[in-house]
C-alpha cells in the first residue's frame, strides 16, 4: 500500500497555498487535479502534472475514475 505525501510533509509549504485536497493526495495528484480544474481536460492535466504524454490519457482516466475527492471542487466549478 502506497502512502500519500502531502504537502505538509514539505517543510517550506505555506498555510496559504495548500488546498483541501492537499491532505489526501501526493504531490502529482494534487497538481493534477489544480490542472484540470482549469479546462477540465484530463489528458492535457496529466501532461502538465508531470505524466508521460504517452500514459496521460490513461493516467487521468484512471485517476478520474477512482478518486471521489474530484466531485466535489470539479462540481463547484462546473
Amino acid at each position: 500500500m502506497k502512502t500519500a505525501i502531502t504537502r505538509d510533509a514539505h517543510p517550506t509549504a505555506g498555510a496559504r497555498d495548500k488546498k483541501p485536497w492537499d491532505k489526501v493526495l501526493t504531490p502529482r495528484q494534487a497538481r493534477f487535479v489544480e490542472e484540470y480544474l482549469k479546462d477540465l481536460n484530463g489528458t492535457q492535466a496529466a501532461i502538465r502534472a508531470g505524466y508521460s504524454a504517452k500514459t496521460a490519457n490513461e493516467q487521468a482516466a484512471q485517476t478520474l475514475a477512482k478518486r471521489t475527492w474530484l466531485a466535489g471542487p470539479v462540481a463547484r466549478v462546473r
